[in-house]
């Protein structure tokens, strides 16, 4: 495989990872932190507009529509809207980051080496939030997702 079609399965399997994690975070669990860190749900509010505020580097006009249709978090558990908003946007918004990043487009767009850099700088920080939320999970006492809900998507 050539760089970009690497780029782009790294990619399909990052957000396969993401939306598993998705599946199995019980609404109920949206105030689940841990000490000193950040609840669920505002870990799930920051990945979505986090995507977005980069993708607006690449095309602004999608990533403002995305984050209009995200709605702020109200600080409560049992929040499904927030749920099903935050799946559309961060998703949506990813799969549109990937596309733009391939599409290639003017230089200097972003502040990284090279545009294919940020693909690689958001897996990392996706995994990182992805542990935050499992630790969370476990710390509050609510099953922990199982290792293949982040791994299948990697092995398959």
């Amino acid at each position: 495989m050539q760089t970009p079609e690497l780029l782009r399965e790294a990619w399909t399997r990052n957000m396969g990872a993401n939306a598993a994690l998705l599946d199995v975070i019980p609404v109920h669990a949206l105030l689940a932190a841990v000490p000193a860190g950040m609840p669920i749900g505002q870990h799930l509010q920051h990945l979505a507009l986090d995507v977005c505020k980069w993708l607006a580097h690449l095309n602004a006009d999608r990533a403002s529509a995305l984050r209009a249709s995200l709605p702020a978090w109200n600080g409560q558990d049992s929040d499904h809207a927030f749920l099903r908003h935050v799946r559309e946007v961060w998703l949506g918004a990813e799969e549109s980051l990937i596309e733009e990043v391939l599409a290639g487009g003017p230089v200097d767009r972003l502040p990284h080496a090279a545009d294919e850099l940020l693909p690689v700088h958001m897996l990392v920080h996706d995994a990182y939030h992805r542990g935050q939320i499992v630790a969370a999970l476990r710390a509050n006492g609510h099953p922990a997702p199982d290792v293949e809900t982040f791994w299948g998507p990697w092995r398959s």
